[in-house]
């Protein structure tokens, strides 16, 4: 199984501090698909997101209550 040491950037790339790379290049490095890529990739964020969900969701219950106290909306339209 693959191993990736990088930090996601945005959309279809990951980098280091030096260099971003796409999903196709990383594949070609590690002779496994983009696709199989992705996979990689989406399950090692859903393990981070299910380890951190307290903090995330006391983290939205935090953004939410500031928002209601300055009377903007999730979209940041002033009500």
């Amino acid at each position: 199984m693959a191993r990736f040491t990088a930090l996601v950037t945005g959309e279809d790339r990951l980098a280091n501090s030096d260099y971003a790379m796409t999903l196709d290049e990383i594949g070609i490095r590690e002779g496994i698909t983009r696709e199989r890529v992705r996979q990689i990739l989406n399950a090692a964020l859903g393990k981070l997101k299910a380890q951190h969900l307290p903090e995330l969701l006391h983290m939205r219950d935090m953004a939410n209550e500031l928002r209601r106290r300055s009377g903007a909306t999730a979209h940041g339209v002033i009500r």
